[in-house]
């Protein structure tokens, strides 16, 4: 049951959910407005009128002593509209206000004083006395209709008549002589304030509610329709629609959030671009080997005198060719995928290159290259030896595949510190900048067309950013178009 209610929420549409909050929020505003206002008002007040009395009797018992103790009567008498009285032990008055000369604590008799004073002394020194008044002070009573001790709540009035709420506490002075202070005030039946509140109330949550109908719809619409807008964004996205230009603003959120399916489509729209350049030239590499192992095969099979060592070499250097291609692939997806790790060890890394270049002059004597290695001193490293070969002969091939018609290629060992850079510079037609970003692609090209190398597989590069991200490396390359370009990677010197 939990399950099909998660998916019940799940499928409301947000807008609709920030509509029912909202609304929600509103009236949970107007309950508590209608629960303040009108139906805890009555105890509010009188809960307020009993902490004056409270306040007025302890300024009173802290100023017992004063001999401005009249002004201070008289002021408090005069800002909270109460009734003040201070008797001594035989109920004879010490100091009355000037204020409120009528209220209920000028009129108590000494029998009435003497009934009040047992109450205060038997409940540890004040009592609480509750008065119902009529309108007409001709029929009022002078006796106490109930009595209640601090913290009681003060009694309702059902029959709507006033109520003079007096407080006694009796106060002990220096002299060892016990006042009773006597403080009371009146309590105005709420009954037509909280009907004259109520009419108002209702009209104001009608408006309230309709005002909140409408804030909630706009709110909701202005939230939910970016929110629409990018959803069905990245379901297009998802069916292979990259070309999105959405432009939602209004909320930090939002438009962060726009910026980032841009973002995401563009990448995935290079991604997808290269995806088909990567098929198209791995096909390319793939089918043109294996034509010229089936076209030699067949032209060794049907031509007689044609099984020329020369013909099944082509075959062979074909094959060789083939499992270059597919060893390179399976290598970048090894380094890609983390299946192939580093074996870090101690080695001569400049002897290491010395021995490269001198096979590659070697190897391409016959065909005006000229390879030249440039160091001042032998450096050990800690790294894989077999990576970091890897990748020189990577570099080299790329040099000697784009070098052009200067086939003057250079390697230089450069100590700075401890940090040893190693670089590899031809004098090709050169990188431009926009493209510097995306040779380190698979198969990516600078011209787009097609051409195939002399030395490797289209995928150098990409192998050599795997393996010196798996060293954590440095490296970049330094590019001028028509001027040859810098390839060039860093390790620690051991």
């Amino acid at each position: 049951m939990k399950h099909k209610n998660n998916t019940f929420t799940n499928n409301i549409p947000v807008k609709w959910k920030i509509f029912a909050y909202f609304l929600l929020f509103a009236i949970l505003l107007l309950v508590i407005l209608w629960a303040y206002q009108v139906f805890f008002l009555e105890s509010f007040y009188k809960s307020v009128k009993t902490s004056n009395l409270l306040e007025a009797a302890d300024i009173i018992e802290q100023s017992i002593e004063s001999k401005d103790l009249q002004q201070i009567v008289d002021n408090l008498a005069n800002k909270n509209n109460l009734g003040i009285r201070i008797t001594d032990f035989y109920f004879n008055d010490l100091y009355v206000d000037k204020v409120t000369e009528s209220s209920i604590a000028h009129r108590l008799r000494i029998s009435e004083m003497f009934v009040i004073y047992k109450k205060a002394y038997e409940n540890g020194g004040d009592t609480y006395q509750n008065y119902k008044l009529s309108m007409n002070p001709a029929i009022n009573q002078n006796g106490a209709n109930e009595s209640f001790k601090r913290g009681e709540p003060v009694p309702s009035d059902s029959k709507g008549l006033l109520q003079n709420l007096l407080y006694a506490r009796l106060v002990t002075k220096n002299d060892g002589n016990v006042v009773m202070v006597l403080v009371d005030t009146i309590v105005t039946p709420l009954g037509a304030t909280v009907k004259t509140l109520s009419m108002q109330l209702g009209r104001i949550s009608v408006i309230m509610v309709i005002i909140a109908l409408i804030l909630a719809f706009v709110v909701s619409k202005l939230v939910a329709t970016p929110i629409e807008i990018i959803n069905n964004a990245a379901k297009e996205l998802a069916h292979g629609k990259y070309n999105h230009n959405l432009n939602c603003h209004g909320y930090r959120e939002i438009s962060q959030l726009d910026k980032t399916l841009c973002l995401t489509s563009s990448e995935l729209a290079k991604t997808e671009r290269l995806r088909h350049e990567l098929i198209a030239n791995v096909s390319h590499d793939l089918r043109t080997p294996l034509t010229m192992i089936v076209g030699y095969g067949e032209v060794i099979r049907d031509i007689p005198g044609e099984n020329t060592p020369e013909n099944v070499q082509v075959i062979i250097d074909e094959a060789q060719r083939l499992t270059t291609l597919v060893n390179g692939l399976l290598d970048l997806s090894k380094l890609q995928s983390g299946i192939d790790t580093i074996q870090s060890s101690s080695y001569n890394f400049t002897q290491s290159v010395e021995e490269i270049v001198e096979r590659y002059n070697k190897l391409l004597e016959n065909r005006d290259f000229h390879f030249d290695f440039a160091r001042t001193t032998e450096v050990y490293v800690n790294a894989d030896c077999v990576k970091i070969t890897q990748v020189i002969y990577n570099l080299v091939n790329n040099a000697v595949n784009y070098c052009g018609n200067n086939k003057n290629i250079v390697l230089r060992q450069i100590i700075t510190g401890n940090t040893l850079r190693l670089e590899v510079t031809d004098r090709g037609e050169g990188i431009s900048k926009e493209a510097l970003p995306f040779i380190w692609d698979r198969y990516y090209k600078v011209d787009k067309t097609h051409q195939r190398a002399v030395v490797g597989t289209g995928l150098g590069l990409s192998i050599v950013k795997s393996i010196l991200e798996l060293h954590g490396a440095n490296y970049g390359v330094e590019s001028t178009v028509g001027m040859g370009s810098t390839f060039w990677f860093e390790l620690k010197v051991l």
